[in-house]
């Protein structure tokens, strides 16, 4: 077994830390919408970034002394996300393949970061298709005869990068032209760390 190296795992694990904080911001909010709700009232929609900045003026006063602290830390978890974001395109800036990696649609700094520092040696793979393999994203395989349904993936490999493929951060990193989101990256039989895209049927891409 080759373990990761030092700098490739303390760089993933910024990544990492970022999704616990924004985890953590989610049930946050869910939280208070779930709350308000159970009073009769509703807050506007928006996305959990502004969340505490946009919403704070409809809670209804009765409730305001019990939810000021959620949004105070909703505040603090805002700035917090923030510098970790400042980290990760710093760090991207230190891996020239990150650049290879974003030309998908749909795959940004984050994505792309996560998929190389979790790879780490692209010259492990002997084949570019080993590599979907590898973070679980091919499907299932059982045959009998004739038949060989279709299954869902083997979900085999890393969590944390699946789960940037199909994670709200993904899709907002989406572009307008994107038609296929369930896309693996994989890299070139050179070694070459060239994108390829391998659309995986909707039906056996199930979480």
């Amino acid at each position: 077994i080759e373990h990761r190296g030092m700098d490739a795992h303390t760089d993933l694990e910024v990544l990492k830390a970022r999704d616990v904080l924004v985890g953590c911001r989610t049930k946050l909010v869910n939280h208070v919408r779930s709350v308000v709700k159970s009073f009769g009232e509703r807050l506007p929609k928006g996305d959990a970034q502004s969340f505490h900045r946009k919403t704070w003026a409809f809670v209804p006063a009765v409730l305001r002394i019990v939810v000021k602290p959620i949004y105070e830390q909703l505040e603090h978890l805002e700035t917090q996300i923030k510098a970790l974001d400042a980290t990760v395109r710093l760090l991207s800036k230190k891996h020239a393949d990150v650049n290879v990696l974003k030309q998908p649609n749909g795959v940004g700094d984050l994505t792309a970061l996560a998929f190389i520092l979790t790879i780490e040696d692209k010259h492990r793979f002997a084949k570019s298709r080993y590599v979907g393999a590898f973070f679980g994203l091919r499907p299932r395989r059982s045959q009998s005869g004739d038949n060989e349904p279709q299954l869902r993936i083997t979900k085999a490999g890393d969590p944390f990068v699946r789960k940037l493929r199909t994670s709200p951060q993904q899709q907002k990193e989406r572009r307008p032209t994107l038609s296929k989101p369930c896309m693996v990256l994989e890299t070139h039989r050179t070694h070459s760390l060239r994108p390829r895209c391998q659309p995986i049927p909707p039906c056996t891409y199930r979480r």
